[in-house]
C-alpha cells in the first residue's frame, strides 16, 4: 500500500510539473505533495511567475 501511494504522488507531480510547464514555460525546480484526509498540499519550490520576477 505504501509503495502505491509514493507512487501516485510521483504520477502526479509529473503531471502537475507538466501542466505548469505548458500553461507557463517554465517548470519548478522540485514538487512536494502531503495527502492526508481531507487536504492535499502542493509545495512548489523555485517556480516564479514571470509577473513575481519584475517585482
Amino acid at each position: 500500500m505504501r509503495y502505491r501511494k509514493k507512487l501516485f504522488k510521483k504520477n502526479l507531480a509529473a503531471i502537475f510539473s507538466n501542466l505548469l510547464r505548458t500553461y507557463f514555460r517554465k517548470g519548478p525546480n522540485a514538487i512536494y505533495f502531503t495527502m492526508e484526509r481531507p487536504f492535499i498540499t502542493i509545495h512548489l519550490r523555485g517556480f516564479l511567475a514571470a509577473m513575481e520576477k519584475t517585482l
